[in-house]
């Protein structure tokens, strides 16, 4: 045997943190809100906790949505089990406790752990959370408990053996498997060990002939592993632990699949076995082979089963961080000549000093301490002293230390007490020695960060000169004088990008001069298509340079530049997959004789199919039989048959490791074991469910709101709540920033809680609220894009936008509604914006729809929304702010054809536009007016434009994963001057083309429906005996008839199947399966998948297939109420 020949390095790349990096903000705000709803949970009665239980649940579901999205293995693991867990809990299987609230909350806490190791360099080790995941599956009862869940090895690596002497043809796996059964049965009850290891020779032997008698190369590959796994274990390298036995069982099954003649093989034992061949010890020539074939050095840590996360309290490294920060920006101003901040710098490194002795580390703890008592020492050194010299680079180290805190080096305590000794030595006089090689190490690599840093600062504020420049242009294509200059600075900026090696980025710099230089020398106004291209590249151009300062070395894979096109690209949502690949082994003993290798298939063979997929296939196949069965209750054939497609479940499922669908089948069978079962009526129908799912037992749930008021007043509540703590946020975090007008991180926080804000009111119809607190978060956003420091008219703002939105709460909590609007305070903000001086104009004029005819205002407008839209412009109110441009007359007519055509859908008030997001031209009205001769419903078009307000009943809660991506393909640059003049503003997908306003609203509507209808399927699962939500019907009809309207034919398609089986059951109400409620949710998940794919600017192929499982789901439900009056007869 010898080693792989020629195997390919790099097969999986070192894991991409830049998708990561971009929704890390959103992840650790949604679980810390889902922890504070499952503390409130915890703290009230069973009755009561529902709400908030769902809450939690709810913020859980933004953070695993996100991390599905950015495709991050094994971790995702742990949030669908916590969501698991929260789902029985809402069905009353499992009660909350103290115990399951510190299991979700310690996971919670190592998921945000493990994702910022990530993001600092950290290998991907998902085996890592194993503890917090065994702690999740211990309180929910799993029975299988197994690291392997978390590992995840390339299966799509295919390595080719050398072809051996083949065996007899017709080899013998009967007899086979019944001397494995001889050794096995002793392996597994025995307690001596050299009776085990005799065994485990025993069973090795016998698959290694098994191995050499497969003539297929996958097949082949599967039992090399499994007899590596097996030389493992007979070596010694593997303990004989429970989970090993249990494997050498699965294999015996395995083998029993190829005597029946099989040749499905099982990627989970697969991938078990890899898992014990990853953590062998000593590892003999032939498992180094497959490690190294499927690149397993590395992947599971030898600690896995220690809890690693947690560990270090949260506030003192907080506090740590926080007082290091400033410490280092008062250095820098010392290192300036500014002696006066000495005593500062003092203070700050007492408080770091206090800070670190609570992270449960001596060394460090040590170091600190030295480095406090010698701050003042330094800060009054001369500069160029070697004590100065000494102090950055042990603050570098710290840094250094406070980010990798949970998983310090074995060789921490030793370096730390390097630096500690070189500082003493300074401080008494003595010439330090020559430093070491790390610590020069530790030196370039944070002046490669700072440069990398300084030069992409420096890139960004160049680009937003040329933003600038250019929006100058495009309102004014008169004004050509700033262009040659604008060519001059994007000349700099492709040679810093050249200096970085970026190739795309630079092809895209210079096809974006090539432009300018144009527009410079025609004296015709240019196309606005040469507009908009040249304002998306320079917006990708922007958000590539963010990236560049978070993750530098994966940039390059997630941006290109298309030659043809001339677009720069961002590839923001591009899972981390890996191609199948090929790897030659040389696998044989040394004298076996030469063979020709034509009898083996090679790498072009077909895939072999899997038993995961054999289960699937008998799981559908018992339960159409258990169907047929109730139209021939007496029939023994159907009964046996059944039967024995159940077995075959079980053996499936054990084979798989799936001890749920095993249960789930052994409690079928033991239905139809019971004496007289032909004469149980109700023994039939529980082996219908029983071969799907075993369902949540049915609980009284607390009663629904009986009117859209009702949920009104509950949503308005959680909104309350949430305000006053984000008002109080703000009036604690301003004057902070008062006090440090140049800390950027108190601008953050309060940028982010009128963020909140404006996500909260608009979540729950308060339009207008949440244009308020949208126009001050625009003025922080400007003012951290600047890096600029508050100043006195910044805080004047926002004490007037505290006290404005707090009297607003006040309003509501006293009436329930408010007369308030936005304007005023979007005036003040915007003159603030624009760098003028803070002035408040309160004008609260009288609503001018009072006066005008009752058909003219929509009876759904929300009042502060009428007030809102009725008062006039004022000049200097944003754009942004004003309803979108159309005369009044059009308006009314507009609202009029929105208005619901029917009872059913008089009782769903729509909800909202977001009046800054579009302006819609004449054409974009006649679009939504006309729009039913598109769509295959009368009133689609309405349903469209009137975007439904049956929004589901969650949490305020502004996260979404995509958006954080969606940014870099915003157009930085407006056109305004353009916009009154063009009607071609268009948004091309493939072979549409949409107006860009038109796909704006459809996106923001889309998301509001797709999300009520995933939480209205999943909440009906655990309600079985509830009819279908008509709020939930309406949805997919307004998603199928906007889909229509604007061309999005694959969605419209799924969504027209998926509204007709709504309807269906609607009509003919009848109790879902566990896999028919499964078949809903896929369809709502396609479509959320094709949405994503819209909004990043591909068109989503045709599912025909989704469809017809949508019309299959329709025919079953309704063969089975078409028996159903016989089988209650």
């Amino acid at each position: 045997m010898t080693t792989p020949s020629s195997a390919p390095q790099g097969i999986r790349d070192t894991f991409d943190t830049g998708p990561l990096s971009w929704v890390m903000g959103e992840i650790r705000e949604a679980l810390t809100r889902s922890k504070a709803a499952l503390g409130e949970a915890l703290a009230q009665d069973a009755e009561t906790q529902s709400t908030a239980l769902r809450h939690a649940k709810t913020y859980l579901h933004q953070a695993h949505g996100a991390l599905q999205i950015v495709d991050v293995d094994g971790v995702a693991i742990i949030t669908e089990t916590v969501e698991d867990l929260f789902d029985r809990m809402d069905g009353g299987q499992v009660a909350l406790t103290p115990q399951i609230a510190q299991a979700i909350d310690n996971a919670y806490q190592a998921l945000i752990e493990y994702l910022e190791e990530l993001l600092s360099g950290a290998p991907h080790q998902p085996v890592r959370l194993f503890p917090y995941y065994r702690a999740l599956l211990q309180v929910r009862g799993a029975e299988r408990i197994h690291p392997a869940d978390l590992f995840f090895p390339n299966l799509a690596i295919r390595p080719q053996l050398s072809a051996v002497q083949p065996a007899p043809a017709g080899t013998d796996y009967v007899m086979l498997r019944k001397r494995f059964e001889r050794a096995l049965l002793p392996f597994l009850k025995s307690n001596d060990g050299a009776a085990e290891m005799a065994n485990a020779h025993a069973m090795r032997d016998i698959i290694k002939e098994v191995e050499h008698s497969q003539d297929n190369q996958q097949s082949r590959a599967f039992w090399w592993v499994m007899h590596g796994f097996a030389e493992a274990v007979a070596g010694g390298q593997v303990s004989h632990e429970l989970y090993v036995k249990q494997l050498f069982a699965r294999i015996n099954l395995q083998i029993r699949r190829l005597s029946e003649g099989s040749s499905s093989i099982a990627e989970r034992l697969l991938r078990d076995a890899l898992f014990f061949i990853a953590r062998a010890e000593n590892p003999s020539a032939r498992v180094k082979q497959i490690r190294q074939a499927y690149q397993l050095d590395g992947q599971v840590p030898l600690d896995y089963e220690k809890k690693r996360y947690g560990q270090i309290d949260a506030d003192a490294l907080a506090a740590a961080k926080e007082r290091l920060s400033h410490a280092k920006s008062l250095w820098n101003q010392i290192a300036g000549g500014a002696v006066d901040v000495a005593p500062a710098f003092e203070q700050e490194m007492n408080g770091l000093a206090a800070a670190g002795s609570k992270l449960n580390s001596p060394p460090l703890s040590k170091l600190l301490h030295e480095l406090n008592g010698i701050a003042r020492h330094a800060a009054r050194a001369n500069p160029g002293d070697a004590v100065g010299l000494e102090m950055a680079t042990s603050m570098l180290f710290v840094e250094n230390a406070l980010s990798h805190i949970g998983h310090l080096s074995d060789n921490f305590a030793e370096r730390a007490d390097a630096m500690t000794a070189r500082l003493l030595s300074i401080v008494s006089g003595q010439k330090p020695g020559e430093s070491a090689q790390w610590l020069d190490d530790m030196s370039r690599e944070a002046q490669q960060r700072q440069t990398m840093m300084a030069l992409a600062a420096e890139m960004q504020t160049s680009l937003r000169q040329v933003e600038k420049m250019l929006d100058e242009y495009f309102n004014d294509p008169a004004q050509r004088a700033a262009l040659t200059q604008i060519d001059k600075i994007l000349h700099q900026i492709g040679g810093a990008l050249a200096i970085l090696d970026q190739d795309d980025a630079m092809r895209a710099v210079a096809h974006t001069q090539a432009a300018v230089r144009r527009f410079a020398e025609v004296e015709a106004v240019p196309d606005v298509q040469q507009f908009q291209q040249v304002a998306r590249n320079v917006g990708a151009l922007s958000f590539f340079i963010e990236t560049l300062q978070l993750h530098s070395e994966g940039v390059k894979k997630r941006f290109s530049f298309d030659e043809q096109l001339g677009v720069f690209h961002a590839n923001l949502l591009e899972k981390n997959s890996a191609p199948q690949v090929t790897v030659e082994i040389e696998d044989g003993p040394a004298d076996a004789p030469a063979v020709d290798s034509a009898g083996v298939i090679g790498p072009d063979a077909p895939i072999l199919p899997t038993v995961e997929d054999d289960l699937l296939y008998h799981q559908k196949q018992s339960a159409e039989l258990a169907r047929s069965l109730t139209a021939e209750p007496g029939n023994p054939a159907l009964q046996e048959q059944l039967k024995e497609s159940l077995e075959q479940v079980r053996l499936d499922a054990t084979l798989v490791d799936n001890p749920e669908a095993n249960d789930r089948a052994q409690a079928a069978i033991d239905i139809l074991d019971r004496p007289g079962f032909v004469a149980s009526q109700g023994g039939l129908a529980e082996i219908v469910t029983a071969t799907a799912r075993i369902p949540a037992p049915l609980i009284v749930a607390p009663a629904a709101p009986e009117t859209d008021e009702a949920i009104d007043a509950e949503l308005l509540e959680i909104f309350l709540s949430e305000a006053e703590e984000v008002l109080a946020c703000v009036q604690e975090t301003a004057p902070a920033s008062r006090n440090e007008p140049y800390n950027q991180d108190h601008l953050t926080t309060l940028r982010r809680s009128f963020h909140t804000l404006k996500g909260s009111g608009r979540m729950v119809g308060l339009v207008a609220f949440g244009e308020a607190a949208w126009s001050i978060e625009q003025v922080i956003n400007l003012r951290l894009s600047e890096t600029r420091a508050g100043d006195a008219d910044l805080y004047a703002l926002l004490d007037k936008a505290a006290e404005v939105l707090g009297a607003w709460v006040a309003d509501l909590q006293a009436n329930g509604t408010s007369d308030r609007t936005p304007t005023a305070l979007a005036a003040a903000a915007e003159r603030v914006k624009l760098g003028g001086a803070f002035l408040y104009e309160d004008a609260r004029p009288a609503p001018v729809a009072a006066a005008l005819p009752s058909a003219a205002v929509p009876d759904h407008v929300a009042p502060e929304t009428q007030a809102a839209e009725a008062a006039p412009e004022q000049s200097g109110v944003p754009q942004a702010t004003a309803r979108p441009s159309a005369d009044f007359d059009e308006m009314a007519a507009l609202d009029l054809l929105l208005e619901p055509a029917s009872q059913a859908d008089a009782d769903v008030p729509p909800m909202l536009l977001e009046a800054e997001e579009v302006q819609l031209s004449d054409a974009d009205f006649a679009a939504l007016q006309h729009g039913e001769a598109l769509s295959q419903s009368a009133d689609a078009s309405a349903e469209f434009s009137a975007t439904v307000a049956e929004t589901s009943v969650t949490p305020p809660l502004d996260i979404d994963a995509t958006a954080a991506l969606d940014v870099a393909l915003a157009e930085v640059i407006d056109f305004p001057g353009l916009q009154s003049q063009q009607d071609d503003n268009v948004k091309r997908i493939g072979e549409l083309e949409i107006s860009l306003p038109l796909h704006n609203i459809y996106l923001a509507e889309t998301d509001e429906l797709v999300r009520l209808l995933s939480q209205d399927v999943a909440e009906w699962r655990h309600e079985p005996d509830r009819h279908v939500n008509i709020h939930a019907v309406h949805a997919a009809h307004s998603l199928a008839g906007s889909s229509a309207t604007v061309g999005f034919k694959p969605l419209q398609e799924v969504a027209h199947a998926l509204e007709s089986m709504l309807q269906y059951l609607a009509r003919k109400p009848s109790r879902l399966s566990g896999e028919e409620y499964d078949t809903l949710e896929h369809a709502i998940e396609r479509i959320r998948f094709m949405l994503q794919m819209f909004a990043l600017g591909e068109m989503p192929d045709h599912e025909p297939q989704q469809v017809q499982i949508l019309e299959r789901m329709q025919q079953g439900i309704d063969a089975r109420l078409k028996l159903a009056p016989a089988f209650s007869a």
